[in-house]
């Protein structure tokens, strides 16, 4: 089923995007830090 597939996926996924996540927001951060 589709919801099954999906809890699947953001299961296996779920490290993946989190630093994906972590990595962006690190970035946005240093922008914010350099442009003061």
């Amino acid at each position: 089923s589709y919801a099954f597939d999906l809890g699947y996926i953001s299961q296996a996924q779920h490290d993946d995007w989190l630093r994906s996540y972590a990595h962006i927001y690190g970035m946005l951060i240093n922008l914010r830090e350099k442009l003061k």
